[in-house]
């Protein structure tokens, strides 16, 4: 899947807002997760990406927003390498695998920061005020980032996604990520990766994007 942010609102949302002390600069704890059923895949490197909650303006609606998204890559530094292309580039690294994971919240009102619980993998669901969308994605790039994994729209990544803790410093969890011909679980740890992006910037017409294979 040529795209770890599935969710098309998170694309322009998650980041991990403007640069703050201290600085966080990823990598995992411990035993990451592997691949199974046919899926090759030891993670060499791993990040989380942490906002919100905040709250941004667009003409005369304000919205609310909170997030989350852990990356494991196949090449090392992967926080160096998002803070060096963008978080858009993620995928972007030749003859490397990456999987990849969001949760967004969003709501009119003030939204929870995402936290400890269990979710369902592509889905959109009302809690009370908030919307909770999550999505995963898989990319097995070839030497010119040509996307030899699983086809999203013919063979989309379901399964579960369990946090049992989230900062900006620290994430922890499970996951058990299934799709025809593979799977990706195991219990995680990443440290945070402090990256700066104008968030709400994004929001009132920015963009953000990669344009190359590295």
């Amino acid at each position: 899947m040529k795209r770890w942010i599935a969710v098309s609102a998170a694309a322009a949302l998650l980041g991990c807002g403007k640069s703050s002390s201290p600085v966080y600069d990823g990598g995992i704890v411990g035993t990451p997760p592997s691949g199974s059923n046919g899926f090759s895949f030891t993670p060499t490197d791993g990040a989380a990406l942490v906002v919100g909650p905040i709250a941004c303006t667009s003409g005369t609606v304000t919205a609310h927003f909170s997030g989350l998204l852990v990356g494991f890559s196949g090449y090392p530094n992967f926080c160096g390498f998002v803070r060096s292309h963008g978080i858009d580039c993620a995928e972007s690294k030749g003859s490397s695998t990456f999987v990849g994971f969001e949760i967004l919240k969003a709501g009119l009102a003030s939204v929870t920061s995402v936290g400890a619980g269990t979710y369902d993998v592509n889905t959109i669901v009302s809690v009370g005020a908030e919307y909770v969308m999550t999505g995963a994605s898989v990319t097995v790039n070839d030497a010119t980032c040509n996307d030899t994994g699983p086809n999203p729209d013919t063979n989309p990544v379901g399964g579960t996604i369990t946090i049992t803790s989230a900062s900006a410093a620290d994430v922890k969890g499970s996951l058990d990520l299934t799709w025809t011909g593979g799977g990706f679980s195991g219990p995680f740890e990443v440290v945070g990766c402090t990256v700066g992006l104008d968030v709400c910037g994004l929001v009132n017409g920015g963009t953000t994007g990669c344009s190359g294979c590295f």
